[in-house]
Order: C-alpha cells, then structure tokens, then sequence
C-alpha cells in the first residue's frame, strides 16, 4: 500500500520535470504586451529575457519620481509665495499632518 503514493510520487516528478526542460516550452512565438510601459516597444522577441521589461520599468519609474519631484518643489515654492514672509501662514508640520491630522 505504500509502494503505489511512491510510485506515483516519482512518476509526476520525473514527467513535470521533463516538461519544465522540455525544448518546446522554450520556443514560444513573439509576445503581444497588452499594456507596454512608455518608450517599449509593443512586441517582445522570443529570445528577450525578464531583465529588459526591468529595464524600461525602472526607466518609467525614475520618469515618474522626477515628475514628482519637480511638482513638490513648485508646491514648496508656490506656498512660500503665498507666506509672503509671514511665518503664522506657512504651513508647520506639513507631513505630519498629513499622516495624523488630529495628532499635531
């Protein structure tokens, strides 16, 4: 009774491992991206590994952390404009109010 959850052990083993290594999961058609990131392009080649969609992902999101940065900064100036110098109408504690606003 115990040979037949061996032998059926080893023999789902040994068949999924020959379909992993298999040559025919390995010759996949060109690839269709239903959502590419900006500046990639919309097909993948077969022969493309996961390091490239990394690239272009990493590229967009150094794109969208600089397109942040610049707006922080503009709202950082255009608060300051509007203190006029006056300190009682900056805005103290800003982040801290926005994670506990019943806290400061």
């Amino acid at each position: 009774m115990k040979k037949y959850p061996i032998k059926l052990f080893l023999f789902l083993l040994i068949f999924f491992t020959l379909i992993s290594l298999s040559p025919l999961s390995v010759s996949a058609a060109d690839y269709t991206l239903t959502a590419p990131l900006p500046g990639m392009p919309k097909t993948i080649a077969k022969d493309a590994n996961p390091a490239l969609y990394l690239q272009y992902f990493f590229s967009f999101g150094l794109y969208l952390l600089s397109f942040l940065a610049v707006g922080i900064i503009a709202l950082g100036g255009i608060m300051w404009m509007l203190a006029a110098g006056n300190p009682g109408k900056r805005w103290n504690n800003m982040i801290l109010k926005l994670f506990h606003p019943t806290k400061v």
